[in-house]
């Protein structure tokens, strides 16, 4: 088994070879492609041609490779090799593999490949061990994994990990995600406890506060909410200035219930002074894909006008 960051030493035909996009993890990259080496020639450029097929992106500026090979006579055999090197950087305690390998057990198990309840026991038991060593986007992207892996996995095959106490586990992790910084986790939270769903008390105070953690990250659909509880003062003083800031941005994003949002506005020259025709235009933008409040508000705008 060899690895080289550029090139392909000691490779022979028949092996394997891994292509790793390394702007996802640090040590060890995302997997995007496997390919065998049919003949020894080619085992010096394929890395780079396989990518170039996969990515529209120019290699040099955007990715970093890993080629990982194995001496493997088949597939299964190559990825349970992939897996024990990850897993040995993993057990060394490195927190990008510990992540890594959990990602790559959760994907597993629900690929079929070994044994399938035990990989989606090594993927929660290492979510949890990266999950609670600290505060980095690693560890949160961890503790929202294990809150969606107990909110959405209801396989049989796995109760023994996930039907104890799934409700409260869920709500632990998607907190401690959101503690953590992760944006979807904070965004999330803020809905669930906006609409008091999923064993959250209702409350639309603390709905703002998630609201804004996760659009002071920019997350598109956080912004359009944070403007609606402006809007319609829930949880904070009604500001329609605030409102149309928020729903600019978040429209800026293409979030379309945004662009409806802001063309209503700009309709009532709330927060914003009164225009009609950008009004107008930003809901038949909305309407035409396919958004159902846009479609009635424009059939309606279009019978005052008859």
């Amino acid at each position: 088994m060899q690895r080289n960051r550029h090139i392909l030493q000691n490779i022979q035909a028949g092996d394997f070879l891994i292509l790793i996009d390394k702007t996802k993890h640090k040590t060890l990259g995302e997997p995007i492609q496997i390919q065998k080496i049919e003949q020894l020639e080619h085992a010096q450029q394929i890395h780079y041609v396989g990518l170039y097929q996969m990515r529209t992106v120019e290699f040099c500026s955007h990715i970093d490779l890993l080629p990982f090979a194995s001496t493997a006579s088949d597939l299964k055999t190559f990825y349970d090799d992939y897996r024990q090197y990850v897993r040995s950087l993993a057990d060394a305690n490195d927190v990008s593999a510990m992540l890594h390998f959990a990602e790559l057990s959760y994907t597993w198990a629900f690929h079929g490949i070994g044994k399938t309840d035990t990989a989606m026991g090594e993927a929660k038991q290492y979510y949890e061990l990266v999950s609670e060593q600290g505060q980095t986007a690693e560890h949160a992207q961890a503790s929202y994994a294990l809150a969606q892996m107990y909110l959405r996995i209801i396989n049989p095959d796995y109760d023994a990990y996930f039907k104890l106490n799934r409700e409260g586990n869920f709500q632990y992790y998607l907190l401690r995600s959101a503690e953590q910084g992760h944006c979807i986790g904070q965004y999330q939270l803020a809905y669930y406890i906006e609409y008091g769903e999923k064993g959250f008390q209702q409350d639309d105070e603390k709905a703002v506060y998630w609201y804004q953690q996760a659009a002071n990250q920019d997350y598109p659909q956080a912004l359009n909410n944070l403007g609606d509880k402006y809007e319609r003062g829930k949880g904070v003083k009604r500001d329609y200035a605030q409102a149309v800031a928020y729903y600019q941005r978040s429209a800026a994003y293409d979030i379309v219930e945004a662009i409806y949002n802001l063309g209503r506005l700009y309709l009532r020259g709330l927060g914003v002074e009164k225009d009609e025709v950008k009004g107008r235009s930003l809901i038949m933008q909305a309407a035409s894909r396919y958004y159902k409040p846009a479609q009635r508000k424009l059939a309606k705008l279009i019978e005052q006008n008859e």
